[in-house]
């Protein structure tokens, strides 16, 4: 209706309506829009097509001619043939469930109908892309794009827009409030009202689900989405555990690395202080496949920028002792050769585990013993959900024995490699081995040998803290 009428009074639009797969499309977006929209009262639908026709005519003398094209993006096909259109604009249903470049490519399909007339002068005044969804992934493009206030993403177009003098593309996003809200929405249309909500949140306190998964589904706030079963579930809390303040490292004590190696490998940077807390610092992850070699320059760089002068002792995966049969050497024969201490850490996974979650669930005089810096995101991100035992399709709430291996299951790795060379002789009742000092003349290539701790008695399932 916003549209201008042209030259025979039609205000003419052509719309394509888009959800992820066809199954979904009939069965919540069509059913909502012709609930809304009657067949036969303002329009026609034709089911052959998957399409709605819409015409009346308006009190000023002008008439709406509209078309809605319903599509699911199923095949390969099925987007070619989107992407063919003539169209006004496009409503992107559960627009999280779609690709983000299916923006860039539908910016290309949109303002082309009507066409302009070049005799009469005709233009449309109106095109452009609405999108609904769910809340998203604070780990996708979509928050980035959307929400994000230091987005890389944005600075990157408004230079290139800036260069060749033309506007930015213009993004809005309207945040409704969360059911649970003073300001919630639409409650008139719910049983119960707000009592709705309460009930969902009720049930998902009583399941055990963490903050992030209520923030999502209750509170209507960006999150991270997950289907799997998170490792440490609720040891980790991140208002306790992640530190708002910028940790800094001791300074006569080495910096430890957790290393795990691999095409992907990652290392976790950290230390335990005089009192038995555990600073997390930082972490280094490969965003693309690479060599352990060209790993350790990264790490070299990243490493003197961030703290010059303090020696690093690294905390390795065990299976980095294994020779390459190409030259015969290890991953730690390579990092010894570039002269950094090295020792492999616990084998056993599910100590390396017990050993952060022992961390996570103690505190010295009232404060938590685990802190971790927030520029460790993809730690974080493993924390609340990414690092998870992948659920069993066939077998319902059953979840796989071992986590997933995925990019959030590498940087956990490293971690636990840290921690569990420290932690996990306590759990057996041996004592720890000290923590290094930021001397560099002192060089760590064997591992230290452990003895009975004497806080440790027979038949204790587990060891007193100090």
């Amino acid at each position: 209706m916003q549209q201008a009428p042209d030259e025979l009074k039609v205000r003419s639009t052509r719309f394509a309506v888009v959800r992820n797969t066809k199954v979904q499309l009939k069965k919540t977006t069509l059913k909502t829009f012709l609930h809304w929209f009657k067949d036969g009262v303002v329009g026609r639908w034709k089911s052959s097509d998957m399409v709605f026709e819409m015409k009346f005519d308006m009190p000023d003398g002008t008439r709406v001619d509209s078309e809605f094209h319903f599509m699911g993006l199923d095949t390969a096909d099925d987007r070619d043939n989107l992407l063919s259109f003539e169209l006004t604009g496009v409503w992107l249903n559960e627009f999280r469930e779609l690709p983000f470049d299916l923006v860039k490519d539908l910016l290309g399909r949109i303002g082309r109908w009507p066409p302009k007339n070049k005799d009469t002068g005709y233009q449309a005044t109106w095109t452009g892309v609405i999108g609904d969804t769910n809340p998203y992934d604070v780990d996708s493009v979509w928050y980035d794009v959307l929400d994000n206030p230091s987005s890389t993403l944005k600075s990157e177009l408004a230079a290139e827009a800036a260069r060749r003098g033309l506007d930015m593309p213009k993004f809005t996003c309207f945040h409704q409030p969360g059911g649970m809200s003073p300001e919630a929405e639409n409650l008139d249309n719910l049983l119960g009202e707000q009592q709705y909500y309460f009930n969902q949140y009720a049930l998902a306190k009583s399941e055990g689900r963490d903050e992030n998964w209520i923030n999502v589904h209750i509170h209507g706030k960006p999150g991270f989405t997950m289907d799997g079963k998170p490792v440490y579930g609720q040891d980790y809390k991140s208002d306790v555990h992640l530190s708002e303040t910028r940790l800094a490292p001791v300074p006569d004590r080495a910096i430890g690395v957790g290393m795990d190696f691999g095409t992907t490998p990652a290392a976790v940077f950290g230390q335990k202080d005089y009192r038995g807390f555990w600073l997390i610092l930082d972490e280094l992850i490969a965003v693309d496949q690479m060599g352990t070699e060209q790993f350790e320059k990264l790490m070299a760089a990243f490493v003197t920028e961030r703290w010059p002068g303090y020696k690093l002792e690294i905390f390795g995966d065990p299976a980095g002792q294994q020779k390459s049969q190409v030259d015969l050497r290890s991953c730690f024969d390579l990092l010894r050769d570039k002269g950094y201490n090295i020792v492999g850490s616990e084998q056993s996974p599910l100590l390396r585990q017990n050993s952060v979650r022992s961390v996570l669930n103690y505190s010295i005089s009232g404060t938590p013993q685990f802190r971790m810096n927030k520029s460790c995101s993809v730690l974080h991100k493993g924390f609340i959900g990414g690092y998870q035992y992948k659920r069993m399709r066939v077998s319902g709430e059953r979840y796989a024995d071992s986590p997933d291996k995925n990019s959030y299951s590498h940087p956990h790795d490293a971690l636990q490699y840290l921690i569990a060379r420290f932690e996990a002789p306590r759990l057996q009742g041996l004592m720890s081995p000290a923590w290094p000092k930021n001397e560099t003349r002192r060089h760590m290539t064997q591992p230290i040998q452990m003895r009975r701790d004497p806080m440790f008695s027979p038949g204790r399932t587990a060891p007193r803290r100090r």
